[in-house]
């Protein structure tokens, strides 16, 4: 894991720890236009990578990482929801990367290779729509936090059903959206898929229906737990602190772009969109020699 680590200045070209790209932006109710738009301009270009971490404030334990690939996983996820796992306040964190050609070193004239470059992180502070209608309604002086949660995402945060009809209506999602990279690998992108489905129905029954569901808005997705099934979590343990004094979303986003960017070593993105296609095909063969052979 540390040779790792240490290697992401191979795929990813260099940048000081402090570059405006890299300042994590914090955005609630009142910049969330101007954020969100910046986010589509930058996430718009060819082969850009877009890793996200859902951090739920008022989680009491940590995430598990679960395989996108494993249905054992996908019903340990299912039973959570079913048990109540419901979460108000999440903080989305956002880190998008593209790719910057440069002439190949020693190579012929007219070569050139491709490094990803940050181009911007991002916390969206998100809460469900009836919990920042219910508060904005109430004294703002009278209005306390539940521990954990910071006191301005009671009444300031965005309103999850909002963001998800923006993100549904944006360029990042469907056909020619970016690729998506997870941290935590079915519990982020369960998260996305319902908040892009404004959270009205339950996951589906099994993990193909939500693959395929998925498929429809994530055609290009990566989870780092399925690159690194025995490391991940000891990957990203190494929080950094983000402005707002707690750690994850967008620190743990940026970590996530630069470890998955360490781990290709190529130049050709499509070497790295194929990845999860070339995993769904070697499951569906396995199933399918297992079926004929019953």
């Amino acid at each position: 894991p540390e040779g790792l680590a240490s290697s992401t200045c191979s795929a990813m070209q260099a940048a000081p720890p402090c570059s405006p790209a890299r300042a994590i932006r914090e955005v609630w109710a009142s910049n969330f236009d101007t954020e969100f738009e910046a986010l589509v301009e930058v996430a718009s270009s060819d082969g850009a990578l877009l890793a996200f971490d859902a951090k739920h404030l008022d989680a009491p334990t940590g995430r598990p990482f679960l395989s996108t690939t494993t249905q054992a996983d996908y019903e340990a996820l299912c039973l959570d929801q079913t048990q109540g796992a419901l979460h108000r306040h999440t903080r989305l964190g956002i880190a998008v990367a593209t790719k910057e050609w440069s002439p190949a070193a020693g190579a012929a004239a007219g070569s050139a290779t491709a490094d990803f470059v940050v181009r911007g992180v991002w916390n969206f502070q998100l809460c469900r729509e009836e919990q920042i209608g219910s508060l904005r309604e109430a004294n703002s002086a009278a209005v306390r936090a539940p521990p954990g949660i910071p006191p301005r995402h009671e009444v300031a945060a965005v309103g999850e059903a909002t963001f998800g009809r923006r993100l549904r209506r944006s360029r990042l999602v469907g056909f020619a959206s970016p690729m998506w990279l997870a941290c935590a690998g079915l519990y982020d992108f369960a998260y996305l898929l319902q908040i892009l489905s404004g959270f009205s129905e339950p996951l589906p029954a099994d993990l193909g229906a939500f693959q395929a569901k998925l498929q429809g808005f994530c055609p290009q997705r990566q989870a780092l737990c399925d690159l690194f099934p025995h490391r991940a979590q000891s990957l990203t343990s190494r929080h950094v602190t983000a402005p707002s004094g707690l750690p994850g979303g967008g620190c743990d986003a940026l970590l996530v772009l630069e470890l998955f960017a360490a781990s290709v070593h190529v130049a050709d993105c499509s070497v790295l969109h194929s990845t999860e296609c070339t995993l769904a095909a070697a499951s569906a063969a396995a199933a399918g020699a297992a079926a004929a052979a019953a």
